[in-house]
Formats: C-alpha cells, structure tokens, sequence
C-alpha cells in the first residue's frame, strides 16, 4: 500500500509552494521524483519551489540540452535535474538508466517521455494538469510502503494491547486525519494515509512504559518488553515497525514523544502526529490547555518541555486557529 494525494492550485504562486511543501516529506534516500504534464502545466514552476526549500541557490537552468543539471542541497545531497522532453522513449530510457542515483534526490521532467515507469524504483510520481483556471496535482509517493489495516489489528492482537489505548490511537488518528484534510484543501502536500496510519499506531507497545505490576500478569507484554529492554514505548514501537518493513511509518511514530526541540526540525507528517497526539485526552478530543491539565492531575506532575512544543507547533502548523 502506497500514499496518493490530489490538490487543486489555482495559481502559479501556489503551485511553487505546493512544490516546497514536498521538501518536508522525504523520507529516504535515494529516490527519483517523475514530473508529468504538458507544456504550460507547471512542472518547471513547482520543481523550482521544491529546489528552492531544500536550499538550492538561485533558479535551476534548463537542462534541455545538457540533458543533465547537478546541485546540491543545503544538507549536501546530491541533486539531479534532468529533462527528457526533447528524447526519444529509448533515448529517455538509456539516460535514466545512466544517472547515478546511489544517493540523493533525482528530479526527472518529461518524465510522459519514458515508456514505462521503472518498476520497484523508490520514487514519487508528480502528474500536472491545467484545470478550471488553475492546475491540479497528483502526486503518488511510491517510495515508502504504509501499513494495512489488516496488518494493523494483527499487531494490536499480537501484543494485546488493551482497549483504551486502542480508543485513544484512533481518536488520534481522527484528529491526524483532519488536519491532513486541512493542509491537502490548502494545497499542501502531505502524506495523509502514511501519518493516518502512524497515528493508529503510536502507542502499540505503550504497555513497555507500565510499571512492573501493571504487566506483571501478562506474558505477552513482560516477552516484548524483555525484547526491547532499556526502551521506551516509542523507540520499541518505532523498532517493531522497522522489523515489519515499514522504515517511513516508523519514523513518524519515532518523533511522538519529543521534548527536546528537534520536533520543529521535523518532517510535516511527525509534526502531525506529535501535535495530534496532544490534542487527545484517553479518546476525546480536547485543547492543549485541557489536554496538560488532564496530564498534570494524572501524573501529579507538570508536562514541561511537550507543553512548549505542542503550543509551538499549534502556532506554526495554522495560520490562524486550527481546524477543529
């Protein structure tokens, strides 16, 4: 199962924002990003936005005919820019074929030109289309596999994992969900179904925190928190879901329980989760002040630093109130 997104831009502005926005959703490395659409449809306009968040200085020139443009990103990445417009689907086979991308990002216009997209190659489909005064935009991201719903509640039965954690995954989920509702009618890119899933499963092994004689009874959860041992529940869930092959999904649950200020550095869908999971009290949706107030009567003590971040990422994640 694979994350697709679809936006309506209905300027030329926005379809470069759209293109930075996907500057905060890379995952992994390296992986090819296949533009599509006709003359006019804004491939070159979005792939400039994109360029310039991720800290390419000045516009990309045309690789027409040099074919092949190289850069590098402001974290040292290699980044590739090549045109196919003018090449035959052999030629435009042969060139892709010969770029070195054993690291980095690969941007590939006129990608229409390929006879096929390679199959089992890491990538992110873009397809432009003028429509209704502006461009629509699809982007399928075929470089991160998500997790099914079946795989799913076969984890949750796997570990036993009690009902009420599973009632306050899925109110998180609800409210994770939203917000990707929110940012995808902005015209934002934001893998929705990848964050929607790592919201159900943020908590999975959130028995691993439970003192001793909470899990003293139950076997299965004293065997995972023995194959975990000197973790907490997010580092433990964020191994299980690396053990599952779900490296992208694992490093959205990973960042949920920051406290530290790498949360602001993070990508747009960790972001997500980490404040969603704060606006979830058991199974009810409720504010940041109810949410640390509920905290502090629970566990006697004040939240600190997540108090901070959440409040901060409330501030940057919405222009003006959210959503909800």
């Amino acid at each position: 199962m694979f994350d697709t997104v679809k936006l309506w831009l209905p300027s030329e502005q926005k379809t470069r924002s759209d293109g930075k926005s996907l500057a905060h959703t890379l995952y992994a490395f390296p992986v090819t990003i296949f533009l599509r659409g006709e003359l006019g449809a804004g491939k070159t306009t979005f792939l400039q936005g994109f360029a310039e968040e991720l800290g390419i200085e000045g516009p990309l020139t045309s690789p027409t005919y040099a074919l092949e443009q190289q850069y590098r990103t402001k974290n040292g990445l290699p980044f590739i820019h090549i045109d196919l417009y003018r090449l035959t689907p052999a030629d435009a086979e042969q060139l892709l074929d010969q770029t070195d991308i054993s690291e980095g990002i690969r941007c590939v216009e006129w990608a229409d030109r390929l006879p096929e997209i390679p199959a089992g190659l890491p990538h992110i489909l873009i397809d432009l289309k003028e429509e209704n005064e502006g461009r629509s935009v699809s982007v399928a991201f075929n470089d991160m596999p998500i997790p099914s719903e079946a795989d799913i509640d076969a984890w949750r039965a796997e570990v036993e994992l009690s009902e009420n954690v599973i009632a306050h995954c899925e109110t998180v989920k609800e409210v994770t969900d939203r917000i990707c509702s929110h940012f995808l009618s902005e015209g934002t890119i934001v893998r929705a179904h990848a964050a929607s899933k790592a919201a159900a499963l943020h908590d999975l092994l959130r028995f691993i925190d439970f003192e001793h004689e909470r899990i003293a009874d139950n076997h299965t959860w004293q065997a995972i928190k023995n194959a975990y041992p000197e973790m907490k529940h997010e580092e433990a869930a964020t191994s299980f879901l690396q053990s599952k092959g779900f490296q992208g999904v694992a490093d959205i649950v990973s960042t949920h329980g920051l406290a530290n200020g790498e949360i602001r550095t993070a990508h747009l869908e960790q972001k997500i989760v980490y404040y969603a999971d704060k606006r979830a009290a058991h199974d009810k949706i409720v504010t940041l002040h109810e949410r640390f107030r509920e905290f502090e009567e629970r566990y006697g003590r004040a939240p600190g630093a997540w108090r901070e971040e959440a409040f901060y990422l409330e501030i940057t994640l919405f222009r003006e109130a959210p959503p909800f």
